[in-house]
């Protein structure tokens, strides 16, 4: 319990015992505040700094976290919490369930709310019983210095309170907050108590609101909206996330509670990693920028109270948007990236990002480039928020591409169709210097490949290059990257036997897979993995990779489990192409099985998209349709009995 200048979030299934907020931090707070007095009880010295008011929520804190504990090593004799008991350890406790509200639910939002108060009261306690034991050894001079006109003081960007500075009216405390320069800030738990304390009067709420929309306006307004929310006063601020607080998302993605996460997304926007992501947001214009941490912090506010959360959300937003003055139309767009917050990383994800519908069902939802460009900014942050290892340098590529191809069809007034959208492309491509440089023989052949998938997916450049590598290419050849991420592009004089190359490299994680038909009978085909290998095993791995696709055998993959209502096939995705889907339970060899079966039957992939979260795969390939041959009999094989 030494320096405490910043509240961590508490994960969402803590050790009960020795994680912030736990039975060792009660434990140590005895201890400490017995360090130097011989007095049995620790009600004595922490009235000294709190009222009995106050120590009663620390007590009733403490014995509810002691009580939770006995209910988890009762039922699972640990002391990490776990989600899959919550079902016994309520009834263990006899918890009442409330309105809207599952009695799980209730557990886990008043087991995190409680191990926060043991954190702050016994840092706190701690904090101020220690100071007056030791000198701190700072000079009059420097505490001068260090003082601001607002009252608190800074060191070395944390701000302290002097523990004698009594309650002030909340909207006193939050003008002292916005005198603080607009810099990134940490808060001393001293601080965090201060705020803790602020007078709350209902006749000052419509000033708070004015003044918290300032706080919104900042460059570096997360840290005071995260001091706030560890004092407990974000909620009396933001009434829509009264309920939101604490409450958890045991859904195997997030890792904090819902107030924590909607906190988080907010310092996301305001430290974007992403140079493109970085761009938009940066010509934002004040409101913009103000609109977009709002719908960032409000976001999730629909969750717990029933129903689809997004719908719930949007229709809170607008309720509380509207009471901080922000413009009809700001509002409205507010409303949109709240209801959709999710869909564009479900659609980079699970859908055909190069298929007509899919892109005029998106934009159709989000109405305008300007709401496309802060969808985008907020998918980045919600991402980031929930895990920061979910945004992948794939999932990166595969968002801006999004954004290309939608932002290009809002400049279109009615969207193309394949042949309209390769046509265009096309004439980018004779315009291009790279093609006017290239012999003659090769631009006929560039357009007669007959895929428009290539050309819708593809840039120019890109095209050219993939062009020239097949043209000087030999019968097979392949190029490894492991970069990031290992990245396999092979280049094949026939369609290359993909089933017996993915069942060798079944232990990898296949995240994507295209592949085209050029020209001259030639295939390109591109593999991407979510990890790298060691670079030890590169020159190994690219000689099973070729001993793979030259072999004539079938592979021996052991058939999978895929049950009937976990294909979703669709013939008539397109004039070329088929659509199938697949969720199903990762499998080891799945796909490897699914490409052996369609090689069975001579049919060819176009592309193909492989997407693994918490032990599902969910597939999404894109068939070459022939004649004469029965899809259904496929099917057939492809399904369990």
């Amino acid at each position: 319990m030494g320096a405490f200048n910043e509240i961590p979030n508490i994960r969402q299934e803590p050790d009960l015992k020795n994680d912030l907020g736990g039975t060792n931090d009660i434990y140590y707070l005895n201890c400490a505040l017995n360090g130097f007095e011989n007095e049995i009880s620790m009600r004595s010295q922490a009235l000294k700094f709190i009222d009995e008011k106050e120590l009663s929520a620390l007590n009733l804190a403490a014995d509810f976290i002691l009580c939770v504990k006995s209910a988890q090593n009762l039922t699972s004799d640990s002391d990490v919490f776990d989600p899959a008991k919550l079902n016994e350890i309520t009834a263990l406790m006899q918890t009442k369930s409330k309105k809207m509200q599952e009695n799980s639910s209730v557990i886990s939002q008043k087991l995190f709310s409680c191990m926060h108060s043991v954190a702050v009261f016994s840092r706190y306690l701690v904090a101020s019983f220690y100071r007056s034991k030791f000198t701190s050894g700072v000079k009059f001079s420097q505490l001068r210095a260090a003082r601001l006109k607002n009252g608190f003081y800074r060191f070395e960007n944390t701000i302290y309170v002097p523990l004698h500075v009594r309650p002030r009216p909340l909207n006193a405390v939050l003008k002292q907050l916005l005198a603080l320069g607009d810099a990134e800030y940490k808060f001393d738990v001293g601080t965090i108590f201060y705020l803790k304390r602020a007078q709350i009067s209902k006749e000052d709420a419509e000033d708070s609101l004015a003044l918290f929309r300032k706080i919104l306006m900042r460059n570096h307004a997360h840290c005071i909206i995260k001091a706030l929310l560890d004092a407990e006063i974000l909620p009396v601020l933001v009434k829509p996330l009264e309920h939101a607080v604490n409450l958890a998302e045991f859904d195997g993605y997030h890792k904090f509670s819902v107030g924590e996460h909607c906190v988080l997304s907010v310092k996301f926007a305001e430290n974007i990693k992403d140079k493109f992501v970085k761009s938009l947001c940066d010509e934002l214009c004040l409101e913009g920028r103000t609109l977009l941490k709002l719908a960032l912090l409000l976001h999730d506010a629909g969750k717990g109270l029933g129903g689809d959360h997004s719908v719930v959300g949007s229709n809170i937003f607008r309720a509380y948007a509207s009471k901080l003055n922000l413009s009809a139309k700001a509002v409205n767009i507010g409303v949109t990236l709240v209801r959709y917050h999710t869909l564009m990383n479900d659609v980079a994800n699970r859908e055909d990002i190069y298929d007509q519908r899919t892109i005029f069902s998106f934009i159709s939802k989000l109405g305008d480039p300007q709401t496309l460009k802060l969808a985008y900014i907020v998918a980045y942050c919600v991402i980031n928020a929930t895990d920061e290892k979910l945004y992948t340098p794939y999932l990166a590529r595969l968002l801006r591409e999004l954004y290309g191809i939608c932002l290009q069809s809002f400049e279109d007034e009615n969207l193309l169709d394949e042949a309209a959208r390769r046509v265009k492309k096309e004439l980018s491509i004779r315009r291009n210097a790279k093609f006017a440089a290239l012999n003659e023989n090769l631009k006929e052949k560039i357009f007669a490949i007959r895929s428009n998938l290539l050309f819708a997916k593809y840039q120019p450049d890109g095209i050219i290059s993939i062009a020239q590598t097949a043209q000087n290419a030999d019968k097979l050849s392949v190029q490894v990257q492991n970069h990031q991420s290992l990245s396999i592009e092979i280049y094949a004089q026939n369609y290359p036997n993909l089933a017996v190359l993915l069942s060798s490299l079944a232990h990898l994680d296949l995240g994507f897979m295209e592949i085209f038909e050029l020209f001259d009978g030639k295939f390109y085909v591109k593999l991407e993995f979510n990890k790298n290998v060691k670079s030890s095993e590169l020159e190994t791995l690219k000689n099973l990779i070729e001993i793979s696709l030259k072999s004539g055998a079938s592979a021996q993959i052991n058939r999978p489990i895929i049950l009937k209502g976990e294909l979703n096939f669709d013939p008539n995705h397109s004039q070329e192409y088929a659509k199938l889907g697949i969720n199903a339970k990762d499998q080891r060899g799945l796909m490897a099985y699914v490409l052996g079966v369609f090689k069975e039957f001579d049919v060819k992939i176009a592309n193909a998209r492989i997407q693994t979260v918490k032990n599902r795969t969910r597939n999404l390939l894109l068939i070459q349709k022939r004649e004469g041959v029965d899809l259904g009999e496929i099917l057939k094989l492809l399904e369990s009995e």
